[in-house]
Formats: C-alpha cells, sequence, structure tokens
C-alpha cells in the first residue's frame, strides 16, 4: 500500500470496514458452496436466469415493474 493512497485517517477506516465486510462476504458465500447452496448456471443459460430473479424481486416487493 502506498502512503499517498488516502488523504487522511478517514479514508483509511473507511477502506478497513469495506475490507472487513468483504472478508465476511466471501466468508459466507464459501461457506454456501461448501454447504451445497449455489445454483450452477451455465453461460447459455444466464440471461434466463437473471430475469427469473428479476421476476422473483418484482413478485416479494409486489410490483408488476419498477
Amino acid at each position: 500500500m502506498k502512503s499517498d493512497q488516502y488523504q487522511n485517517a478517514s479514508e483509511v477506516l473507511c477502506e478497513e470496514l469495506r475490507l472487513i465486510q468483504l472478508r465476511e462476504a466471501a466468508r459466507k458465500g464459501f461457506t454456501d458452496l461448501d454447504e451445497g447452496r449455489f445454483v450452477d448456471v451455465r453461460g447459455d443459460g444466464l440471461e434466463d436466469f437473471i430475469a427469473g430473479l428479476g421476476r422473483e424481486a418484482e413478485a416479494r416487493l409486489g410490483r408488476t415493474s419498477f
């Protein structure tokens, strides 16, 4: 890490918080993978999968569009 990368201590603390959150998200993700909680989506099905997630989110929000 270069010493001139941050302008003040607040920027350093914010960056550290982001790194801690990223580590926690990665830990949860790897745990999910290890325990089989994932969906394997092939490249040609990715667009349909994402569209399905959008429809599911809309249904959970009780909306038909954003």
